[in-house]
C-alpha cells in the first residue's frame, strides 16, 4: 500500500494532520515518501514528496542508490526546521533514515503504532525484508510512543520494559458530525441492497480481515435453515477472487455481495442489519468505531487488538472468539432471532459515542505532544504560539492473501 491510501491508519493520520494544521498551536509539514494519493489532507498543509518518478525503470542497483540518495536528501530538507517528528508507521529503510536524521539534528520523535508487531511480522504473505527487532531498535530511540489501543500499549511495553513510561495509548477517533451527515445521504448510485436482513463488513480484502470466516459463518447459517439473510462486503483487495470462489463453492454466491470500493459507505451501514468485524488481528479498527458511532448493532471477534476496547468488552456489541466461524454464526443467528438485544447495546453506544470522537482523540494528542522535551526546552501549548511538527507517513505493510 502507498501512503495516503484509504486505510484506517492513514485516515487517522490525515485527520490528526488536519487538526494540528488548523489549531492555533501548530503548523505542520507532511513528508509523503511514495507520493500516490487516494485521499489527501483537507487542510492546506504543506506536503513534500521525496520520490522521483521513473527511477524504478532504471537498472535495479542504480535505481536503489538513486532512490536512497533522493529520499535522504528530501528527508533532510523537509526536517531541517522541525521542532518534532511524528512517525505514524514503522516500516523499512525510510523509517530508519528519518530516525538517523532526527537523532543527528537532535529533533525529538513521536512514533504512532497502529498495529501489534507480533501480528504484523507473523502474518502470511509478508514480503518486506524488515524485522520486529529492527523496529524495536528504532522505538527504543523514540521520545514518545503513542499506541492506538491499550492492548498494543501493554504488548509493546512488555517488549520494551525500559521504555514503558514513554509508551501511552490514545485511541483513534472519528468525526461524528461528518458520519451523521454522510449516513443521511441516499445509497450510492448503482448500489442496491437485497430485500433481506443484510450484515455489512468493511475492509481491504486480505487474509487479516477474516472475510473467509464471515462467508463460512453465513453459509453455515443458511445450511441450518436459519432465516434467510445476506452479506455485503465493502472494499477491494488481492483476495477478492479467492473470496468470490469460496462463496461459490459454499453455494452462497447469490447472498454474498461484493460491493467493491465505496466512497461513502455510511448509507449502506445505516440501512444494514448490523456490522460484522471478522478480523484475525487489528490495531483499532476504524469500521468498528464507525459502526458504534452510528449506533448500529456490531458483532466482532475479540482479535488483538481494539474491538474489545471499542465495544467495552461486550457492553456495546457482541464479541466472539477469533478464527471461530461457528461462534460468529451463532452471534449472527442470535441477532436475527432476537435483534432487540444488540439494538439496546447499539443505542447505549450511540449515547456514549463522544468517547469515540476525533475531538477527544486530538485533545489527548495535543496534551501528549505538549509534554515532549524539544530542542529549545520543554514546550507548553499555552506558552508557545506555534509548534512545528513534521509528519512522515510511511507505507504501511499490507497482509496479502494466505497462500
Amino acid at each position: 500500500m502507498r501512503a495516503f491510501s484509504r486505510n484506517g491508519g492513514v485516515l487517522a493520520t490525515l485527520d490528526l494532520v488536519d487538526h494540528l494544521e488548523t489549531s492555533e498551536h501548530f503548523r505542520t509539514r507532511v513528508i509523503n515518501y511514495f507520493g500516490e494519493y487516494q485521499t489527501r489532507p483537507k487542510s492546506d498543509v504543506e506536503i513534500r514528496e521525496p520520490y522521483v518518478r521513473g527511477l524504478g525503470r532504471l537498472p535495479l542497483g542504480l535505481g536503489r542508490r538513486l532512490v536512497s540518495r533522493q529520499r535522504n536528501r528530501m528527508l533532510e530538507h523537509g526536517m531541517r526546521d522541525a521542532d518534532l517528528i511524528i512517525m505514524p508507521d514503522d516500516w523499512g529503510v525510510t523509517f530508519t533514515a528519518a530516525f538517523d536524521i532526527a537523532r543527528r539534528r537532535n529533533i525529538p520523535i513521536c512514533c504512532v503504532v497502529h498495529i501489534d508487531l507480533d501480528n504484523k511480522f507473523s502474518a502470511p504473505g509478508r514480503r518486506q525484508p524488515w524485522t520486529k527487532e529492527q523496529t524495536l531498535a528504532c522505538y527504543r530511540k523514540a521520545d514518545l510512543i503513542i499506541c492506538v489501543s491499550g492492548g498494543i500499549r501493554e504488548r509493546l511495553a512488555r517488549d520494551l520494559p525500559d521504555r514503558a513510561d514513554h509508551i501511552i495509548a490514545i485511541q483513534n477517533g472519528v468525526d461524528l458530525a461528518r458520519i451523521d451527515r454522510l449516513a443521511a445521504e441516499p445509497l450510492p448510485e448503482g448500489t442496491a441492497l437485497p430485500d433481506l436482513p443484510c450484515f455489512t463488513a468493511l475492509g481491504r480484502l486480505v487474509w487479516q480481515k477474516g472475510f473467509d470466516l464471515l462467508i463460512e459463518a453465513h453459509a453455515r447459517l443458511l445450511a441450518q435453515g436459519v432465516e434467510r439473510h445476506a452479506i455485503a462486503i465493502i472494499g477491494e483487495g488481492p483476495d477478492r477472487a479467492a473470496l468470490q470462489a469460496k462463496a461459490a463453492a459454499l453455494g452462497v454466491a447469490d447472498t454474498v455481495h461484493f460491493l467493491g470500493y465505496v466512497e461513502n459507505p455510511f448509507p449502506i451501514l445505516a440501512r444494514s442489519a448490523g456490522l460484522v468485524t471478522s478480523s484475525r488481528f487489528e490495531g483499532f479498527p476504524l469500521s468498528t468505531t464507525e459502526g458504534c458511532a452510528l449506533g448500529i448493532p456490531v458483532i466482532s471477534t475479540t482479535c488483538n487488538y481494539g474491538p474489545a476496547e471499542i465495544l467495552d468488552h461486550g457492553r456495546y456489541g457482541a464479541l466472539v472468539p477469533v478464527e471461530d466461524p461457528q461462534a460468529l454464526a451463532r452471534a449472527m443467528q442470535d441477532h436475527l432471532a432476537h435483534p432487540e438485544t444488540l439494538r439496546r447495546r447499539a443505542a447505549a453506544s450511540f449515547r456514549d459515542r463522544q468517547r469515540l470522537s476525533a475531538e477527544y482523540c486530538h485533545a489527548r494528542y495535543e496534551a501528549a505532544l505538549a509534554g515532549i522535551p524539544l530542542r529549545n526546552g520543554r514546550m507548553r501549548v499555552e506558552e508557545n504560539a506555534k509548534l512545528f511538527p513534521v509528519v512522515v507517513p510511511l507505507p504501511e505493510p499490507q497482509v496479502e492473501g494466505q497462500p
